[in-house]
């Protein structure tokens, strides 16, 4: 067998490509021409034979009979294209003529006229080969659905937020992308996922209960038992006569900056409002806002979810607010999150603190839900709507915010009333006897005592504290920010408890479950489907869910059942846009590719009727279908969705950085990087902006935080904004964006391996094949002694790395001047050892500077550039091909195929259609909307 059939490239190991391989490529177009593969090759032959003298001329000597230069021999040719393996041989080998790769610099050229006559019919065959696969086979290999389009699309059927996402094995990947069908694979396991996130799904989108209140709390801290009482002498925090000045960020705060008073009582809309100042402080402030478990090491009982970054911007009472989905059994945590990591001195004497650093005052919080603008639930509606229910005797649920309905009572400790109240207990003070290994009993007894107390002052047996009275108000007239005046004694809530799963009060009770069963199933069918669904279909699954009630099956279960055959269906679960023709679901199938697209979810109402009319695929309707698109909200997915896949921002989180290294980083600014990429596609695709801001932009998109981090003047605000920046700024672009620069950096350190892969990969499109085997990866070396440039200039040595670093290596080196949070440097960063040791709430800089960076370097081509401003201009001078790759790149998120030699003439059509708009970003998804490879299968 021959060399090229036995794996690898066609041409053995192109790593040992030498430089006296004069025309190698032409040598292997030679064999092509030579091989009539197809009825396109044999109308050409008089052309072919016109090349034979040319080919010989630069082919013979070292790839004729005998001579295998580079480990390639004429003979070992082979023309069948309907092979893979000599389909990707030729393809490869037509690029690299193409580009000019080969022959190489050194050797003796062609003219452009001789390497014509031998690309433009091998161009040929391979794209009519190709096409008479894809005219066989289809374009796109079957494609299911994956997680996220599977969470949206029953969240959006069921018009209910769903959670499901992350019962589901993670999806395969194929050039970056999860919506590529051949990755998509299918097995058991998925399909027992499947059945427990459709489980999960109908669990939370039914509730089965009657309506609930709608209930409004204004809540203190000066009310809560963690606040006031069991951390209130170790905690960095002050009360003060309005409400509680918090001076430390989450991670000092040991009982997780919980308001611990109040759970949320059902899952649902809700609305909070928060009444907050800053002090000592002449900069804003973030106060994040956040959801969660309670108690030291919070439950995952519930989902932990950020809600916002609160800009805390006055020292003046401001009121903040925030509306969303919370779920039962969450608890609220507020805490300022860019504030350093700081403790308060132990409390021996235990009195008033007080503090000089920055904080910020929260006076008061307002939270009302759920706010249920129609009962039942729309989920509940969709899956069980128009069945009668019946209530369940003795079943409800206890509101678990019920002491909240009246004012505080338990007393706060140290206090001497009532007479009976225990002394000691308090951790400052010495209890009864020494602090030894009895101590624990008499802290017992201490506890077992005081809870007696609370109990009967809960039970109304006897009188709890009076309120705190207003300080603010007359004797007192205290300002606000004045520490209270007491300490102990104030009235506080007992800690609210999670309150268990729903309990169902309600029950289905169908007067004709056949008749409430045919009418459910085939009412969702054609919503499930995403097309019209014959009567033939729809009586297979009613027949299903009609058998199982003649097995005596409860309604609701059987109905479950038959939900789960649906949403497990390939109907559902596939795109029907990549599955088999079928003439009746074209129209059907455009509108499910371009809600998937544009929504990462099934089509609307809308779509579906002109599906259904026929109208979808009319030019000028679906250019208006796809602005309606993508001015709707639900766009949001597909930029988020499409970055998180193509630019890796999902694995943003995968690696922590070393806060000893880089103590800048914080929950904040790791919000406000992912806000940069998000805003900054938006903006590009609103004003339709030329594609080639994807490289480098006159401006970026930064809020007050970043801008710091960016040093920035001037910006205000939480949400990003646009701000202009002077044409020697370091950034603009994507690829000097802080989560693309930490997405391609570790933690600790960055290598220009791999950011000048991730560019060639994610920027360029022109992907770097993975290194020889045996050869060692390029380590950085942590002790600052050497730099990794350094390290690489040796690795290049090595003949056959040195061709692939070549590409890798001008990229990430531009990019060193980046760290790992994408802080612009001039100089590394090295950790002190006297100094690894310190405390998290030790403050000292633990670093220091290391040696100095040179982003300078030079391309394949000779061109030289100083830093990543003047690579930038470099690459941005070719506007066609970053208007190629966006092209590609949506194009394989969007069908779920990689593009193929087949493609390419229609990529470049794309291209050109864009071209008078300035390849806008907008102008290119509406040609990729519109071309025949997006509404082809």
């Amino acid at each position: 067998m021959s060399r090229i059939q036995t794996g690898g490239t066609p041409f053995g190991n192109p790593k040992r490509m030498r430089g006296t391989d004069t025309a190698w490529s032409l040598a292997y177009a030679a064999g092509y021409l030579l091989l009539a593969f197809s009825p396109c090759s044999l109308a050409q032959a008089d052309d072919l034979r016109a090349s034979k003298q040319l080919l010989n001329q630069y082919c013979g000597e070292c790839h004729g009979d005998g001579a295998d230069e580079g480990e390639f021999e004429l003979k070992f040719l082979q023309g069948d294209l309907a092979e893979p393996a000599n389909f990707d041989a030729w393809k490869l080998v037509h690029d690299r003529i193409n580009t000019g790769v080969m022959p190489p610099p050194d050797a003796e050229q062609p003219t452009a006229e001789e390497v014509e006559t031998v690309l433009a019919p091998l161009a040929d065959a391979l794209a009519a080969a190709q096409k008479t696969q894809q005219a066989e086979l289809g374009r796109v290999t079957a494609r299911r659905l994956n997680a996220i389009e599977f969470e949206t699309t029953l969240s959006d059927l069921l018009q209910t937020p769903l959670d499901i996402a992350d019962l589901l094995p993670a999806d395969a990947k194929a050039e970056g992308f999860s919506t590529v069908g051949s990755a998509l694979n299918i097995s058991s396991v998925q399909m027992e996922a499947y059945l427990q996130a459709i489980d999960s799904a109908i669990d939370q989108a039914v509730q089965f209960t009657e309506k609930p209140e709608t209930q409004k709390f204004r809540l203190s801290l000066l009310n809560s038992n963690g606040y006031m009482q069991v951390y209130r002498a170790e905690h960095p925090t002050l009360p003060v006569v309005d409400g509680m000045i918090l001076y430390a960020t989450e991670s000092m705060s040991a009982h997780n900056a919980l308001w611990g008073q109040y759970v949320v009582p059902r899952t649902g809309k809700y609305r909070i409002k928060v009444s907050a100042y800053k002090v000592n402080s002449k900069e804003p402030i973030a106060l994040t806002m956040r959801v969660g478990g309670n108690g030291h090491k919070e439950s995952l009982r519930v989902k932990h979810r950020l809600l916002e970054h609160l800009e805390i911007a006055s020292d003046r009472p401001e009121v903040h607010e925030w509306e969303g989905e919370l779920l039962r059994g969450h608890f609220l945590h507020l805490y300022p999150s860019e504030l350093p990591v700081k403790r308060f001195p132990k409390n021996q004497k235990y009195e008033q603190v007080t503090w000089d650093g920055p904080g910020v005052c929260v006076q008061w919080l307002e939270i009302e839900g759920p706010i249920t603008e129609s009962w039942p639930p729309q989920g509940q509606e969709v899956l069980f709507g128009g069945v009668t229910t019946e209530p369940i005797t003795g079943a409800s649920n206890p509101d678990p915010n019920v002491q909240l309905h009246s004012p505080p009572i338990i007393p706060a400790d140290p206090i001497t009333l009532p007479d009976d109240w225990p002394k000691g207990g308090n951790k400052w003070e010495r209890l009864a006897g020494q602090l030894d290994e009895d101590a624990k009993f008499v802290a017992q007894d201490y506890s077992r005592r005081r809870g007696k107390v609370v109990r009967e002052i809960l039970e109304g047996k006897r009188k709890g504290t009076e309120p705190l009275p207003d300080y603010q108000m007359a004797p007192y007239h205290l300002p606000i920010g004045s520490p209270l005046p007491s300490y102990g004694g104030e009235p506080i809530y007992k800690d609210a408890q999670h309150p268990g799963d729903l309990v169902r009060t309600m029950a289905l009770a169908p007067k004709n479950p056949k008749a409430d069963a045919e009418r459910l199933v085939r009412r969702i069918l054609p919503l499930a489907f995403r097309r019209a669904v014959t009567k033939s279909e729809a009586d297979r699954y009613v027949a299903f869910v009609h058998d199982w009630l003649d097995e005596g099956v409860r309604f609701e279960s059987a109905m479950r059942t038959g939900y789960k055959a649906i949403f497990t269906s390939p109907q559902f679960l596939f795109h029907q846009s990549t599955l088999s023709a079928d003439e009746s679901t074209g129209d059907f199938a455009l509108a499910e590719r371009l809600a998937y697209f544009l929504w990462c979810s099934t089509p609307d109402r809308e779509l579906l009727r002109l599906a259904q009319s026929g109208e979808l695929a009319k030019p000028e309707v679906l250019r208006q279908q796809t602005e309606r698109m993508i001015s709707d909200k639900r766009s949001g997915r597909f930029i988020e969705d499409f970055l998180g896949q193509w630019l890796d921002l999902y694995e943003i989180e995968f690696t922590t950085p070393d806060l000893a290294l880089f103590p800048e980083y914080d929950p904040v600014l790791h919000w406000s990087m992912l806000s940069e990429s998000h805003a900054f596609f938006q903006h590009l695709l609103n004003n339709n902006l030329p594609a080639r801001n994807l490289i480098d932009s006159d401006f970026i998109t930064i809020n007050r935080r970043l801008a710091e981090h960016y040093g920035i003047s001037g910006v205000t605000g939480m949400q990003p904004s646009v701000v202009k920046v002077p044409r020697d700024s370091m950034r603009g672009g994507v690829m000097t964006q802080a989560a693309v620069l930490k997405v391609t950096a570790n933690g600790t350190n960055t290598s220009p391996v791999v950011r000048g892969t991730w560019v060639l990969e994610r920027i360029l499109g022109t992907p770097s094949p993975p290194p020889p085997p045996g050869v060692p990866a390029v380590e950085p070396d942590i002790r600052g002694a050497v730099t990794l440039r350094e390290q690489l200039e040796k690795h290049r040595s090595d003949s056959a790395c040195a061709s692939c670093h070549a590409k890798i290596d001008p990229p990430g080196i531009a990019l060193e001047s980046f760290d790992p949070v994408g802080r612009f440097r001039t100089n590394y960063r090295i950790l002190n050892p006297e100094l690894a040791g310190l405390k998290k709430y030790d403050r000292r800089i633990r670093y220091d500077k290391g040696l100095p960076v040179d982003p300078s370097y030079r391309l394949p081509s000779g061109q030289e550039f100083a830093d990543v401003r003047e690579l930038k201009r470099i690459y941005t001078a070719n506007e066609r091909e970053i208007a190629r790759m966006m092209v590609d790149r949506l194009l394989v998120y969007s069908t779920g195929a990689t593009t193929t030699f087949a493609d390419r003439s229609a990529i470049e059509e794309i291209v050109a259609r864009t071209e008078v708009e300035q390849f806008g970003v907008r102008s290119i998804i509406h040609a990729v909307v519109q071309s025949e490879l997006f509404r082809s299968r």
